[in-house]
């Protein structure tokens, strides 16, 4: 018996368990197109043709109860096609919403801008906001496609989009204010920081030590590739955290370095003046330290369980030219160049100066931001600051780029 398009959609509205009261007052006269099946790629799509634009509610129930259905389907799909596809301003947000919050190829860095916000409409126009140009570019050339697809899925009309830059006044005041408290308070963590690391200098007469004490030499950490049951190293802090566990102890871990490699430390407090001890171990301190390398169970990667740590005097690098034969570092980057340095200009002059140079240049890559610290720096420890740069060049006359075409 052949069944019409209509008496095919009630069908399937029973098979979709579609209430009654939404079937009177958005499927009236509903019909089912045709079904496309495509068997090597497990994909069913249905073609419906309704009188209405659905409400977005009644859209998204009905899509959802379509995939529910037919679960046992690799992949379902439809069309919407409509006798009447007038839209209003709201319902089409309502829509571009549904759009954004379904669509898998949204960038992480834009997704929330476009989730949180509602386009505003110029006639049939949808305007998104954006934060500046360059992002207004990426987000139209991204998702234009994709929003063109939705809607001919849906059957809705394309009104086009427009990105525009926009920033609210009170927003950026608001900004500034936010970013004006948090430097204060930034300020006076490091005042605060400071004045503690002064204190701690102050109040330790006796060098930090903690078991035994460590007459062994130590050994390059490059040279431990097993366990080993006796171990001595020796190296610079950089990172410390002290964690109070539930049967009242505490566990120091430390991570150390002699640069040559690192190593994590890890100490169970075993009396009450360890626990003490532990919270007198801070970063910038050279130590030696006894102990075995184990497995830890829960990173997989060798560990010394400590049983001895001394403090000891670490004699900085020094430069052993002598005066009037001190080089010139002519090739030096800051943390304002990236990728190439993580050390601020300050640090660089400072142990310049220390070795007795009588100048030394920085040269960042692509950035002269380090320039004012430069020179306070050079000031402050009596040196003379060669202003340099390295930049990339690039020949105008020349073509770099051929056949060039501008495509979406």
């Amino acid at each position: 018996m052949d069944l019409t398009s209509h008496e095919k959609m009630n069908v399937l509205l029973d098979q979709l368990q579609i209430s009654k009261d939404d079937r009177e007052s958005f499927f009236a006269d509903a019909q089912l197109l045709k079904l496309e099946v495509y068997k090597k790629e497990q994909a069913w799509t249905f073609h419906f043709k309704l009188n209405n634009i659905l409400p977005i509610k009644i859209y998204r129930i009905f899509r959802l109860k379509l995939a529910e259905t037919f679960s046992f389907v690799k992949t379902v799909d439809f069309v919407m096609t409509y006798h009447d596809s007038t839209i209003d301003a709201e319902k089409m947000c309502h829509y571009w919403q549904d759009f954004i919050e379904a669509e898998p190829d949204l960038l992480p860095a834009f997704a929330d801008l476009l989730k949180n916000q509602q386009p505003d409409v110029d006639g049939q126009k949808l305007i998104i906001k954006t934060r500046n140009e360059a992002e207004a570019s990426v987000i139209k050339n991204r998702i234009t496609p994709a929003y063109r697809a939705y809607c001919q899925k849906t059957g809705i009309p394309c009104w086009p989009l427009e990105f525009i830059v926009y920033q609210a006044e009170e927003n950026l005041a608001k900004f500034n204010e936010q970013k004006a408290l948090e430097d204060k308070l930034l300020v006076k963590q490091a005042m605060e920081e400071k004045n503690l690391n002064q204190k701690d200098t102050q109040s330790r007469a006796e060098p930090i030590s903690i078991g035994y004490a460590i007459k062994d030499p130590a050994i390059p950490m490059k040279d431990i590739f097993e366990e080993e049951r006796r171990v001595v190293l020796q190296g610079y802090i950089f990172d410390v955290d002290i964690r109070e566990l539930r049967s009242g102890g505490h566990l120091l871990m430390i991570k150390l370095t002699d640069y040559t490699d690192s190593f994590t430390l890890n100490m169970f407090s075993r009396t009450d003046q360890d626990q003490e001890k532990f919270q007198s171990i801070r970063k910038g301190i050279w130590v030696k330290v006894r102990g075995s390398i184990q497995t830890d169970n829960y990173t997989n990667e060798l560990t010394m369980m400590l049983n001895d740590l001394m403090e000891i005097k670490h004699e900085p690098r020094k430069d052993l030219a002598e005066a009037g034969e001190k080089r010139v570092e002519l090739h030096s980057h800051s943390m304002m160049s990236q990728m190439d340095s993580v050390a601020p200009i300050s640090k660089l002059v400072e142990r310049a100066a220390d070795w007795g140079h009588p100048a030394i240049a920085i040269t960042d890559h692509a950035a002269v931001q380090a320039y004012p610290e430069a020179h306070i720096a050079s000031q402050k420890h009596k040196i003379k600051m060669i202003y340099g740069v390295e930049v990339n060049l690039v020949d105008d006359g020349v073509p770099i780029a051929y056949n060039s075409a501008d495509i979406d």
